[in-house]
């Protein structure tokens, strides 16, 4: 084989091999968002454990611990998964008390949006917050 025709080859090679790997690629990324969406609780598990290993905070929970209401304990907004980026009411593992880390009676799964605002204030923080808007509310009326 002449050596144009090797080099003529290799391209023709790397190019099917490029597309061939986006195909795969495809259907990875439509199996691991399958899976996900079929184990949320799974997943959740999952992604507290990095979270944990990450932060280096205390991690003891296991699939048991989590439980995914059909509606927010805290704003009642019914739970459902979003795609991409997280809706208000996606459903999120929350730490309680958030310095206890991920650990047996700490964890709750309540919504994206009340997770958010809860955020890492304490409850006092919160209270004051909520005190401040409803006055503003007060005065705009």
């Amino acid at each position: 084989m002449p050596y144009k025709d090797r080099e003529k080859q290799r391209a023709y090679q790397k190019r099917w091999d490029s597309e061939k790997y986006a195909r795969v690629g495809d259907q990875l990324r439509a199996y691991s968002n399958l899976w996900k969406d079929m184990n949320p609780e799974k997943t959740m598990l999952y992604a507290a454990k990095c979270r944990s290993n990450d932060r280096g905070i205390p991690f003891d929970i296991e699939l048991s611990d989590i439980v995914i209401p059909e509606f927010c304990p805290i704003l009642g907004l019914k739970l459902e998964k979003s795609r991409g980026q997280p809706g208000a009411g996606s459903p999120s593992l929350d730490r309680i008390v958030p310095e206890k880390g991920y650990t047996k009676g700490n964890v709750q799964v309540i919504s994206h949006r009340a997770n958010s605002l809860k955020g890492n204030a304490t409850a006092d923080e919160l209270m004051a917050v909520a005190k401040y808007c409803k006055e503003q509310e007060d005065d705009s009326i």
